[in-house]
C-alpha cells in the first residue's frame, strides 16, 4: 500500500508540473485566478480556439442540408465528429448513435419526450401493434396505415419500419389525451373501468430516478406522469443488489416516494417480485443480459412495457461516483429497489439512462464494459468550448424505441401540409435533431479533443490528478479548527475521500462560525471575489442531495421559498440555517497550488484565532438597541430647527477631509426663484435665464438643492407608534456623474428628479454590452469626473493622460447619427436586471475610456426619456425614478458608523485606557483610515453629530431638510458587495473591509440607507 500510494503521488507531482507549464501557454486568460468551478464549466484552452480560427478561416463550411460543395462538407465533418465521440467513450457507430443537442438538459428532455412511456391505456397499444400494412410511395414497402376516429374506432394511422421490417414510428392522430405516441383511446385496459391504467398494473411503465440527480433528470417525471408512468424516487441505499442484502435490511426499508395518481408505498422489483408471507423471488422474471445488443421478443398478446432507471455517474452535489455495474445489473434484473409497504411487480423491459455531464469531464467511460442504454453529456463541461451543445448516446438497440410529436427542418423524409401525414427519416439522429444543427459548434469539437490529446495524458490520468487535489483539499478542511477547537467545516461526502473509484474531483461544504453559527454562502462567494477565486454556491441544482446533506424537509423548503427564497439567489441563510453550500471542483488543468491557495483562504477568513467571548469583547459595538430611542411627541416646526442650529452651530464644522486632494468645486448654486421678483438666488437678476450674459443653471430640471453644513432632521418609529427624533449635520456631498468611476466631491449640488442631478447619469459598456462596474474593472476608480454646470461639461481625468470633455446637452438624433459615422446610437444594456437604454458618446469618448482601460469599452449617457422605476418605493408613492444607480435615489452613510467600524476593523475599542491610545502620528493614520472607508463605501450623503450612535441609521424612517423645505423616505439598507474591497486610490484589491463588515453585519453586509427624495416636506407620522 505504501509503495502504490508513493507510485500515485509520483505521477501526480509529474502531472502536476506538466499543467503548471502548460497554464503558461495554454491557460493565460485565467492568469492571477483560481477557478474552481469546473463542475459548472471547465476552461478552454488558446490552442483550442487557434485551431477553430484556422479552421473556418481555410474551409468554408455550408448548411448540411443542401447538396453542394461546402455542404458536403459540413457533413462529412460532422460524421467525423459523431465517431470521435464515440472512439472517446471506447465504442463505435454499430454500438451506439450520437444525437447531438443544445446540452445534457437538451438531450435529457428529448429522451423524456421520445421515450416509449405506456400507461394511459393498454388495451389500444396492443391494437398498434397489430397494423395491418399498405405500401407507401418511397417507402420501400415498410409502412402501414391503420384507421380510428376519435370515439375510437380505426381511422387513419402511420406507422413507419426500419429496414428489418420493424415498427420503429407509430403514430394516431386523431387519438384523444395521448399526445400524438402512438395509442388508441378504444376501450382502455381490463385493470381499470375508465380505460386508465391504476398504479400497481403490469401494463404501466415506471420511471425510476436517484435522488441525487440533476433537476434536468427530476424534470423528465413530468413527462413520464403525463404519459401514465409511475414515479419512483430512491436512494442509493434503497438500491438492494443481492437477495442475501435484501434480507437484511427487510423490516428496515426506508420509504421510497411514488408521485402521481394512487400514490402508495410499494416495493419496486426490477423483474421480480414478494410473494404473499415476504419472501423474495426472482422466479421466471429476471431478464437475460444483453450479449448482442438486440431487444428482447415481446409477448403476443401483449405490447412490451419499458421502465426507465435514471442515475448519474457521478453526483454534481458531492462527487459521488455512483456504480457503473448498476447498468448491467438493473438490465439483467440483479438489482431491486427495496421499500416497506405493498406488492408491485413491473413486468417488462428494464432501460438505463446515465447522466454522465459531471463524470465524463475527468474520467475515463467505457461504454463497451459498461453499455448504458442511454447517456446524456454536456461538452463545454469536457473542453469548455463550445457552449450550448450537447449529445444523447443512445444504443443501437434501442434505436427503434425513441420517438418524437413534433417534427421540424429536415427530420421528415416527406410531409403534406393539407393532410396530416409524414414520414420520418430512418437514422435516429436525423429524425431527432430538429432543424439545422449547430455544425460550426460540432466542428470547434475535434480541436477540444485535440487539446486532450496534446496534453499528453490519458484520462485516468486526469483522473488521478483531479482526484488527489480534491482529496488534499477535503483532509485540510476537515483537520481546520477554531481557537476553541471548534470544526470550521461541515463536509457533506457519502465517502472519506481515500478511493478515486467512489469519489470524484468535488468537495462540497459549509462553514461554522466559532460559536457554531452557519456562515452564508454569499458570504464565502463575496471574499472568495475580492481574492480572484472563484467557486460554486447554491444547490447547484440538486436539490435531491442538497435536502439530504443539509437536513431539509419538503416543509422546510417550502417555508424557505414562502421566505422570499428562489434558486440562485443570496438568500443563503433562513433562520440560521443554510438554503445551500460551497462547491470547489477541479478540472484537468487545475494545479496543486490552486488548491493550496483555496485552503489558505478559509484559514485566513474564516478560522477564528480566538474564542467567541474574546471576540465579542474586541469586535462589540454600540447597537441601537443597546441604548434604546426615547419617544416623544413632535415639538413645533420651528422650535425644532432653532434648537438644532442651536445646537449643531455652537460647535466647530467638520473638517473637510477631501481638500487635500485639490478637487475642483462648482460654485455654490440654490435654484429656486425668490418669492414675488424674477431673481434667482444663484446670484441671476434676470426675469427668464439670461440677464447676466452668462448660462444659467436655473434652465435644468432641478427639484431642489442641499449642501454641507446643511441641519438633518431624522426620524425613527418607535414600538409605541410615536416618533424619536435626532439632529445631525451634512458632513459630506459626493455624486458620481460615471457609474463605478471616481467621486465628484462638492459643497452645495442641485437635485434632479432621479437623485442629485447628473449623478450616475453615465456608464461604461464593454465590448459585449455589459455595464462594467468596479467589480468587474477596479481601474474605474481612478477615472476623475467633475461637472461645470456653467460651461455645461463633464471632463474626465485620469494620471498620465489627457482629460476628455463631454457636453451634458443631449445633441439632436441627426447630430449624433452623423458623428458616429453610422455607429449605433442606442444601447441596451442591464442594470440590477432592469433593462436600461442610453445614448453612445461617440468615438473619442470610447477611445479615450478604452485607452485608460486597456480594453474595448464605450461611454455611454442614459437616454433622457428613461423612466426606470425603483423596486422599493416609499409608502404611498411608487413614482421614485432612478438614475444608473443600482437601488436607490441616494445612498447615506453617519461619519459615527465609520469611525465605528474602523475601530472594530483595526482592534481598536473605545474602553482602552489614555496611556494606550495612540500618538498623533497614528492617530493621523487613523484619520485617513476613516476617510479611506468613506470613499470605499461611497455614499451621496455623510451625516454627522456628536448625538449620533454608530448604526443609528438603519432606524431612521424620513428625513427632513427643514430650511429648504425637503424630506426623504429611507428605502431600505445598503447590502455592500466585494466593491468596498477595492481600494479607491490604487484600485487595488484587498480582503478588508468586507472581511470585517460580514463578521460584524452578517451575511448581507448592510451598511448605509438607501433614500428617496419626496416633493412636500413631511414628518415621520404623516
Amino acid at each position: 500500500e505504501a509503495t502504490r500510494q508513493w507510485q500515485v503521488m509520483a505521477v501526480h507531482t509529474a502531472y502536476n508540473e506538466d499543467i503548471r507549464k502548460l497554464r503558461e501557454t495554454e491557460f493565460s486568460h485565467v492568469a492571477g485566478i483560481t477557478y474552481l468551478d469546473h463542475a459548472g464549466a471547465t476552461l478552454y484552452a488558446k490552442s483550442q480556439l487557434e485551431a477553430h480560427y484556422r479552421d473556418l478561416t481555410a474551409n468554408l463550411y455550408g448548411n448540411p442540408h443542401s447538396q453542394n460543395p461546402s455542404s458536403r462538407l459540413t457533413t462529412d465533418a460532422v460524421d467525423y465528429v459523431r465517431d470521435l465521440v464515440l472512439r472517446h467513450f471506447n465504442t463505435s457507430s454499430g454500438e451506439y448513435e450520437v444525437v447531438f443537442t443544445s446540452g445534457c438538459t437538451g438531450a435529457l428532455r428529448l429522451l423524456g419526450e421520445s421515450f416509449p412511456w405506456s400507461g394511459w391505456d393498454c388495451k389500444s397499444r396492443a391494437a398498434t401493434n397489430q397494423v395491418g400494412s399498405r405500401s407507401f410511395p418511397g417507402s420501400g414497402g415498410k409502412s402501414s396505415l391503420q384507421v380510428a376516429d376519435q370515439q375510437g374506432r380505426r381511422l387513419s394511422e402511420h406507422s413507419v419500419a426500419d429496414s428489418r421490417g420493424e415498427v420503429v414510428y407509430t403514430r394516431n392522430p386523431e387519438a384523444v389525451g395521448d399526445g400524438g405516441r402512438g395509442r388508441l383511446a378504444d376501450d382502455g385496459c381490463e385493470c381499470s373501468s375508465d380505460g386508465r391504467c391504476v398504479l400497481d398494473c403490469d401494463c404501466s411503465s415506471v420511471f425510476c430516478y436517484l435522488e441525487d440527480n440533476h433537476t434536468s433528470v427530476v424534470g423528465m417525471r413530468e413527462v413520464a406522469a403525463r404519459y401514465g408512468a409511475r414515479i419512483v424516487c430512491t436512494t442509493e441505499h434503497e438500491v438492494v443488489l443481492t437477495d442475501d442484502q435484501l434480507r437484511d435490511t427487510r423490516g428496515n426499508y426506508p420509504a421510497t416516494r411514488i408521485h402521481g395518481k394512487n400514490t402508495q408505498e410499494t416495493q419496486l422489483l426490477a423483474n421480480g417480485s414478494v410473494n404473499g408471507v415476504g419472501e423474495y423471488s426472482t422466479e421466471s422474471h429476471t431478464e437475460t443480459p444483453p450479449t448482442s445488443h438486440s431487444p428482447s421478443p415481446s409477448p403476443q398478446d401483449k405490447p412490451e412495457v419499458h421502465h426507465l432507471f435514471a442515475y448519474p455517474a457521478q453526483s454534481n452535489f458531492s462527487g459521488r461516483k455512483y456504480p457503473l455495474s448498476w447498468i448491467e445489473d438493473i438490465t439483467a434484473g440483479r438489482v431491486h429497489i427495496a421499500t416497506a409497504g405493498s406488492r408491485l411487480r413491473p413486468e417488462g423491459s428494464w432501460k438505463v439512462l446515465l447522466d454522465a455531464a459531471a463524470f465524463v469531464s475527468t474520467n475515463p467511460l467505457d461504454l463497451s464494459r459498461h453499455p448504458a442504454h442511454f447517456v446524456a453529456i454536456s461538452f463545454y463541461k469536457m473542453f469548455g468550448f463550445p457552449t450550448g451543445l450537447g449529445a444523447l448516446l443512445v444504443r443501437s438497440d434501442c434505436a427503434s424505441l425513441l420517438h418524437k410529436s413534433y417534427y421540424g427542418g429536415g427530420t421528415v423524409a416527406a410531409t403534406i401540409s393539407r393532410e396530416r401525414f409524414h414520414l420520418p427519416r430512418a437514422e435516429l439522429h436525423s429524425r431527432l435533431e430538429d432543424g439545422t444543427l449547430p455544425f460550426l459548434g460540432i466542428v470547434a469539437l475535434r480541436h477540444g479533443f485535440d487539446a486532450l490529446q496534446r496534453l499528453g495524458r490519458s484520462m485516468e490520468d486526469i483522473s488521478r490528478h483531479t482526484f488527489a487535489l480534491a482529496r488534499r483539499v477535503h483532509h485540510c478542511l476537515s483537520q481546520l479548527r477554531h481557537g476553541n477547537g471548534r470544526p470550521v467545516c461541515i463536509l457533506y461526502s457519502d465517502t472519506d475521500f481515500e478511493d478515486r473509484q467512489t469519489q470524484g474531483a468535488i468537495v462540497n461544504f459549509n462553514l461554522l462560525r466559532a460559536d457554531g453559527q452557519f456562515v452564508g454562502y454569499s458570504e464565502v462567494d463575496k471574499l472568495a471575489c475580492v481574492q480572484d477565486i472563484h467557486l460554486r454556491t447554491g444547490c447547484f441544482c440538486n436539490t435531491g442531495a442538497c435536502m439530504r446533506f443539509l437536513g431539509l424537509s419538503s416543509e422546510r423548503v417550502k417555508a424557505n421559498v414562502e421566505a422570499g427564497h428562489a434558486c440562485g439567489d443570496n438568500v443563503d441563510l433562513v433562520d440560521g440555517y443554510p438554503t445551500g453550500s460551497i462547491r470547489v471542483s477541479f478540472g484537468y488543468m487545475s494545479t496543486l497550488e490552486d488548491a493550496q491557495k483555496f485552503v489558505r483562504f478559509i484559514e485566513q477568513s474564516f478560522v477564528g484565532k480566538k474564542t467567541p467571548k474574546e471576540q465579542s469583547a474586541e469586535l462589540k459595538k454600540p447597537t441601537i438597541a443597546s441604548q434604546p430611542l426615547v419617544p416623544h411627541t413632535y415639538p413645533p416646526l420651528e422650535e425644532s430647527l432653532d434648537s438644532a442650529r442651536e445646537k449643531l452651530d455652537s460647535k466647530p464644522a467638520t473638517q473637510d477631509i477631501t481638500s487635500s486632494l485639490k478637487r475642483q468645486e462648482p460654485k455654490a448654486v440654490s435654484l429656486f426663484p425668490v418669492e414675488g421678483t424674477g431673481s434667482m438666488s444663484c446670484g441671476c437678476t434676470c426675469t427668464t435665464c439670461g440677464g447676466c450674459g452668462e448660462p444659467c443653471t436655473c434652465l435644468l430640471p432641478v427639484c431642489g438643492c442641499l449642501g454641507v453644513g446643511d441641519v438633518i432632521e431624522a426620524w425613527s418609529p418607535g414600538h409605541d407608534g410615536t416618533y424619536s427624533c435626532s439632529t445631525a449635520r451634512l458632513e459630506k456631498v459626493s455624486l458620481y456623474p460615471v457609474k463605478s468611476c471616481a467621486a465628484f466631491q462638492v459643497s452645495r449640488w442641485p437635485l434632479g428628479s432621479k437623485g442629485l442631478l447628473f449623478d450616475r447619469e453615465w456608464m461604461v459598456l464593454s465590448e459585449l454590452g455589459a455595464c462594467l462596474s468596479q467589480k468587474q474593472e477596479p481601474r474605474l476608480c481612478l477615472v476623475q469626473p467633475s461637472v461645470d454646470l456653467v460651461a455645461r461639461k463633464m471632463t474626465l481625468r485620469t494620471r498620465g493622460w489627457p482629460s476628455l470633455e463631454v457636453p451634458l446637452d443631449t445633441e439632436e438624433p441627426e447630430k449624433r447619427e452623423a458623428g458616429l459615422r453610422g455607429q449605433a446610437v442606442d444601447h441596451l444594456t442591464r442594470i440590477c436586471g432592469d433593462r436600461v437604454q442610453g445614448l453612445d458618446c461617440g468615438e473619442a469618448a470610447a477611445q479615450w475610456m478604452s485607452h485608460v482601460l486597456s480594453r474595448k469599452c464605450r461611454l455611454v449617457r442614459q437616454s433622457p426619456g428613461l423612466q426606470r422605476k425603483a423596486r422599493k418605493q416609499p409608502a404611498g408613492n411608487d413614482s421614485i425614478s432612478l438614475s444608473l444607480a443600482n437601488e436607490g435615489q441616494y445612498l447615506l452613510i453617519s461619519s459615527s458608523s465609520v469611525a465605528d467600524f474602523h475601530r472594530a476593523m483595526t482592534g481598536e475599542t473605545t474602553s482602552q485606557p489614555p496611556s494606550e491610545r495612540k500618538g498623533q502620528e497614528e492617530e493621523e493614520e487613523g484619520r485617513e483610515g476613516v476617510w479611506d472607508l468613506v470613499e470605499r463605501f461611497r455614499s451621496n450623503l455623510v451625516v454627522g453629530g456628536d448625538d449620533l450612535q454608530p448604526y443609528i441609521e438603519d432606524s431612521w424612517e424620513t428625513l427632513r431638510l427643514p430650511s429648504r423645505d425637503l424630506s426623504f423616505k429611507v428605502t431600505g439598507r445598503c447590502s455592500r458587495c466585494q466593491m468596498i474591497s477595492v481600494d479607491q486610490r490604487s484600485a487595488r484589491r484587498s480582503p478588508e473591509p468586507l472581511q470585517t463588515l460580514l463578521a460584524l453585519r452578517g451575511n448581507k453586509a448592510t451598511f448605509g440607507v438607501y433614500l428617496a427624495a419626496v416633493t412636500q416636506g413631511c414628518r415621520g407620522s404623516e
